[in-house]
């Protein structure tokens, strides 16, 4: 079973997308910092703004954290690779065969939660206004928004052209945020499934030594005890 060509198509294609991430990040974080002067007064509109400033650190974290995800798939091809290569026993079978479906049952959890997501707090809200000012032409000042995000009252920012422009651009950086926080929560998920796996095969080695039925040599165990040292080490560093 290949691990990680699912996940890792989740990964940036190159940098420019993380470095267009960040940048969208940073004047989010200045624009609800200027925001949160402003509506200091407002209970409601504080709590929002304050919502948002931890939502867009959130982003940030979950963006800068795909370099470890990086580290953590590449535990997992190892893995995948060396029980590829080694002569499984039944046991051992059951034990791969359970960690695939594991893999896949989380997988589908993991993706079906953070679509849910982008579905409900991302297009949902960005829809609304959309509808909202195809049936009213005359639209008021107060639309549904995926964020909370204060609109100078300079022209054009406070122009409905300038709010369907930035709920937009609000979306996708929401829709990548996620997807940030999809791949991290699948590779780590992916990962301790693997490393459970590891130790699962360490101790059917360990019976199959003791009970000599496959004749397993000790330089062969040896071996094995190695690679899965090496894995167990790059993961931990």
């Amino acid at each position: 079973m290949d691990f990680t060509a699912p996940f890792r198509s989740l990964l940036p294609v190159s940098g420019w997308v993380a470095k267009v991430y960040l940048t969208m990040t940073v004047v989010l974080q200045v624009d609800l910092a200027w925001c949160l002067i402003v509506e200091w007064p407002q209970f409601t509109q504080r709590l929002l703004t304050l919502k948002e400033i931890n939502f867009s650190v959130f982003g940030l974290v979950g963006c800068l954290a795909v370099e470890e995800a990086h580290r953590l798939l590449d535990y997992a091809e190892a893995h995948a690779q060396r029980c590829r290569g080694m002569n499984a026993t039944r046991e051992e079978i059951a034990v791969l065969a359970e960690r695939d479906s594991v893999v896949k049952s989380l997988g589908r959890t993991v993706e079906i939660l953070f679509t849910s997501f982008q579905v409900f707090f991302g297009f949902t809200p960005l829809a609304a206004m959309l509808l909202r000012i195809l049936l009213n032409p005359r639209t008021p000042s107060r639309l549904p928004s995926v964020l909370h995000i204060y609109y100078p009252q300079i022209y054009p920012l406070n122009t409905l052209t300038a709010r369907i422009v930035i709920n937009t651009l609000s979306f996708f950086w929401y829709y990548k945020l996620v997807n940030f926080w999809k791949l991290n929560a699948k590779s780590l998920f992916v990962t301790f499934q693997c490393l459970v796996t590891d130790i699962q095969l360490l101790c059917c080695a360990f019976e199959i030594m003791s009970a000599r039925k496959s004749g397993i040599s000790d330089k062969e165990l040896r071996k094995f005890l190695n690679s899965a040292a090496i894995d167990h080490q790059r993961i931990c560093e």
